[in-house]
């Protein structure tokens, strides 16, 4: 058996380093690969709608700080039925804003970021 570190403790070792904390011992590891993984486990269960082709092009847009308006211009569509898509995003991914959705949208990779 290998003693090379798996990529989860890997992961957990690089996150807990960026969070300030250099050199994390055993009991922080596992305490932070817990929380990682029921913080995964809560936002699978929580989320159970799939985006449809349209609406995550509209997601995209919105992210790139385009307002309904630029985005229907750009997806070739009337401004109403980009208003449509943007309650039908904010309703499955149960947020308020767009703003909130484009988050949310980040966290489930519907949106690619830099």
């Amino acid at each position: 058996m290998s003693n090379k570190p798996t990529y989860k403790q890997q992961l957990t070792k690089y996150l807990l380093k960026q969070l300030g904390n250099p050199n994390p011992s055993e009991k922080h590891t596992e305490f932070a690969e817990k929380l990682l993984l029921r913080t995964a486990v809560n936002r699978q269960l929580t989320f159970n709608t799939k985006l449809t082709d349209s609406e995550i092009c509209c997601l995209y847009w919105a992210a790139q700080g385009y307002s309904a308006g630029h985005t229907a211009l750009v997806m070739g569509t009337k401004h109403s039925t980009v208003e449509s898509y943007r309650k039908e995003i904010k309703r499955k991914l149960k947020c308020n804003t767009i703003a909130q959705a484009v988050y949310e949208g980040i966290c489930f990779g519907y949106v690619p970021t830099k």
